[in-house]
């Protein structure tokens, strides 16, 4: 199996294991229509969701990956964010809103900095949504 498509997986499982709910978008970018890696919602909030793995300290998007995720964002009504997960450096996911991710000139990146500084970690992240940390909001 992939590294990505096992990220998405872990990930959709981490959403699932804590009442939200999420579907994995096989074969996103492929189809020649908008599409991300996973769609989650809960309450009436919905995130699409770009997810990432890298052994590296810095993660790579292309340009119309992400004028892609932000016209389906628009289309749907939902929040458009990128999951990170580096795996050599850090346990667990790093979310950050697409509208935070840094460009490259040819293109976008997020380091682990990057992740740190505008990212939330996925545990923290569930908590917000779910409303289990009340007075936190992503926006």
């Amino acid at each position: 199996m992939k590294r990505g498509v096992k990220a998405e997986r872990d990930l959709l499982d981490l959403f699932w294991s804590n009442g939200i709910a999420a579907l994995r978008v096989a074969g996103s970018g492929s189809t020649g229509h908008p599409a991300s890696d996973l769609i989650a919602g809960i309450n009436g909030r919905f995130f699409l969701i770009e997810v990432k793995t890298t052994s590296g300290e810095k993660v790579y998007l292309d340009p119309e990956e992400v004028k892609e995720l932000e016209k389906l964002s628009s289309m749907m009504g939902a929040e458009a964010w990128v999951a990170v997960k580096f795996k050599k450096s850090e346990r667990g996911f790093y979310l950050i809103k697409l509208s935070d991710i840094e460009s490259t000139g040819r293109g976008y990146g997020i380091s682990i900095d990057l992740a740190r500084k505008k990212g939330i970690k996925h545990e923290v992240f569930i908590n917000i949504i779910s409303g289990r940390i009340a007075g936190l909001d992503l926006h």
